[in-house]
């Protein structure tokens, strides 16, 4: 997002405009600002919805660890009119199960305020959507300066985010949400804690900061990949000799090329015990040992002919090439990274088995846990206690089970909630990756730090020049440390 100094010298004005909770028409509706067109406070329900309600998680059965959501409406209802803005991301749309509610971007948040409607009249809402993120950031920026930032706002956890690092912006879902904190689960609930407030409610993750592995090539060579996907650098290091073959086959492929590629290779540094920053993502602290000789690893490995030629400026197309032609063992990993394999079947002219494994760590060091990024719901501070109320019960209403894991099904999530049973049981490499979760927590890569686009931009060319020998490794991580420290006490942009 741009300018967050606007957000601060708005406060005011944003607590004045988010205070006002009456409507001259109290009649229940719901808006629709991109459509102009009314949602029906009771809209029928789809027939390929079940019974209940509650979607069905890819056919399967649901596991007997769900536990009960526990909702119930506030008692007694405020009778006062109440209005509540939502603007909404488009991603959201042909949910599962509820594929007649979500036809259109801005739909399931509409079908979702209108379900609400019908049991509370009084409470009117307007539902905005937007085609992109430039349109959305146009807009936001505006309305901040303003003072009219929405109500609740439904967008990405890095964008949301920046708002959270500003104190007063946000509303604590713990506090106004009770239901729906209580059963996010502990990892998630730690990674959208900031300053102590729970700043997002995710309604999905997409898990990343792994490898993806042809197991083909390891059956080949007779070497065995860890059961649990969990391997130590010595292990990891004595498998790149024996499937490197020089000017053939280089085992790992790793692209610098630009800021955007740090999910591909960074892993390594993790696994040295490296750690960008502090725990609160305050204060860099890259310039470190443990950081020097994670980063001389990737130095040598590149002189060992462990990693593709070209890696400071290769792009997907080309390492997709060498992967699919088994050029390479090892590449970026993704959520679904084995279903977007599949989906380059065509391309594939060498035997092929994928799978998915952590990065390698040191024996010393702890095994580097997946990251996430999301979707998710936040609400800008409210000053009329009464809507707040409403604003918070409303939450907990949307996050009940039924409403909350469509869009979690759709997009492949792993459980974020005690009440959730598992999106992810028919997806077993996924599975695995949300297993480590279990175990090892989330990783915060510094996605939900101030300026994280713009340290990734900013330090992509020090990297490189690293990775190049035009640069030594120490006064590398010392340019990238002063980079990160000015940008972590610059206001977000």
């Amino acid at each position: 997002m741009r300018r967050l100094g606007a957000v601060i010298a708005a406060l005011a004005l944003v607590a004045g405009a988010c205070g006002s909770s009456a409507t001259p028409n109290p009649v229940p509706s719901v808006e629709s600002t991109a459509s102009g067109s009314e949602v029906p406070t009771s809209p029928s329900v789809s027939t390929s919805e079940s019974p209940s309600g509650s979607p069905t998680a890819q056919g399967s059965t649901a596991p007997s660890t769900a536990a009960p959501y526990g909702y119930a409406a506030i008692s007694p209802f405020p009778t006062q009119p109440v209005t509540i803005t939502l603007w909404t991301q488009p991603g959201e749309v042909a949910l599962p199960g509820f594929e007649t509610h979500s036809k259109n971007p801005g739909d399931w948040d509409r079908y979702l305020a209108a379900q609400y409607t019908a049991l509370h009249p009084n409470v009117h809402f307007v539902v905005q959507d937007f085609a992109g993120g430039s349109e959305f950031v146009a807009k936001i920026d505006a309305a901040l300066q303003a003072g009219q930032p929405p109500d609740i706002l439904n967008w990405t956890d890095g964008l949301n985010s920046g708002f959270a690092h500003t104190s007063g912006v946000l509303e604590d879902l713990s506090k106004i949400a009770p239901t729906a904190s209580a059963a996010l689960l502990p990892a998630y609930k730690k990674l959208y804690t900031v300053n102590g407030s729970l700043f997002l409610m995710p309604t999905y993750a997409s898990i990343y900061n792994f490898v993806k592995v042809n197991k083909a090539m390891f059956d080949a060579a007779g070497l065995t990949l860890p059961a649990d996907g969990n391997w130590t650098y010595d292990e990891f290091n004595a498998d790149m000799a024996k499937l490197a073959v020089p000017g053939k086959v280089w085992p790992v492929a790793i692209r610098l090329t630009d800021w955007v590629t740090t999910y591909d290779w960074q892993g390594f540094l993790w696994g040295y015990g490296c750690e960008p920053w502090n725990s609160t993502l305050t204060v860099s602290t890259i310039n470190s040992p443990a950081c020097l000789q994670a980063l001389q690893w990737l130095i040598d490995a590149n002189n060992k002919g462990w990693i593709e030629p070209g890696a400071a400026t290769i792009d997907y197309g080309p390492e997709d090439t060498l992967f699919n032609t088994c050029a390479v063992a090892i590449s970026y990993g993704r959520a679904n990274a084995v279903q977007r394999q599949q989906g380059m079947a065509a391309q594939t002219t060498c035997p092929m088995d994928v799978q998915i494994e952590q990065w390698p760590h040191l024996a010393s060091a702890p095994p580097v846990a997946p990251s996430v990024s999301t979707d998710g719901w936040s609400v800008f501070t409210q000053a009329d206690p009464v809507k707040k109320q409403v604003i918070g019960d409303f939450i907990d209403f949307a996050f009940q089970p039924q409403y909350s894991m469509p869009y979690a099904i759709q997009q492949s999530s792993p459980s974020l909630y005690t009440s959730w049973p598992n999106p992810l049981v028919s997806n077993p490499d996924l599975l695995k990756a949300d297993t480590w979760i279990a175990q090892q927590g989330v990783f915060n890569d510094g996605v939900l730090g101030p300026n994280y686009l713009q340290i990734r931009q900013q330090t992509a060319p020090i990297w490189q020049s690293a990775f190049l020998g035009q640069t030594s490794p120490q006064d590398a991580l010392s340019q990238i440390d002063t980079k990160i420290n000015i940008l972590l006490t610059t206001p977000s942009q």
